[in-house]
């Protein structure tokens, strides 16, 4: 992903890992034919009759963004009266040679 910024009046093109992240957070898991491990399982955690602890949904969640190649560096919970706000401080996984 290609992501366009602005320093001293002049644009400049960044890679940015943050609309991949938001896609996987909001993909139903197996809902791509080509792809069915790219997304979250929402049907789960939130259509299911279960009681689900928010950590458990939370650890789920960075474990699916680590498989599509996404870090997550610090995740932050807001919690509201009739909502908690998660989020996400990430970064795109390097992938290093193994040295012989």
């Amino acid at each position: 992903m290609i992501d366009v910024d602005f320093k001293e009046g002049m644009p400049f093109f960044k890679d940015t890992i943050l609309p991949k992240a938001e896609n996987v957070l909001r993909t139903q898991l197996g809902s791509i034919f080509y792809q069915d491990r790219f997304g979250v399982d929402i049907e789960r955690f939130i259509g299911s009759d279960l009681s689900i602890q928010m950590q458990t949904y939370k650890s789920y969640l960075v474990q699916q963004l680590a498989y599509n190649g996404i870090n997550t560096l610090d995740l932050l919970q807001r919690d509201d009266t009739l909502e908690t706000m998660l989020n996400f401080v990430i970064q795109e996984q390097i992938e290093e040679g193994i040295g012989a």
